[in-house]
C-alpha cells in the first residue's frame, strides 16, 4: 500500500514554504533501472507533470503525447 508523508517545501510564489503530501516511488525504467522519484500527492488531479527527462528515463515516448500549455504553473 502506497503511504505518504507531509512535508515543508520551499517555494517561490508564497512566503518561505508550505506543507504538501509527498510520496517517494521506486520507478523500473526500461532498462530495468529503478530510480527514486518524489510525488505530491493530489487527489484531484486529471493531468500529471514531470520534466521531459524524467519520462525518458521511465520509457515514457513524450512525443507520442500532445503539448498542452498549462496556465498558472510556474508562473505562465
Amino acid at each position: 500500500m502506497l503511504t505518504h508523508h507531509w512535508h515543508r517545501l520551499p517555494t517561490r510564489y508564497y512566503f518561505g514554504s508550505r506543507w504538501a503530501p509527498l510520496a517517494r516511488l521506486a520507478l523500473r525504467g526500461p532498462d530495468g533501472r529503478v530510480r527514486l522519484a518524489w510525488f505530491i500527492v493530489e487527489s484531484g488531479v486529471v493531468i500529471s507533470l514531470m520534466q521531459s527527462s524524467v519520462a525518458h528515463a521511465l520509457g515514457v515516448d513524450v512525443s507520442a503525447g500532445r503539448k498542452e500549455r498549462i496556465p498558472g504553473v510556474g508562473g505562465g
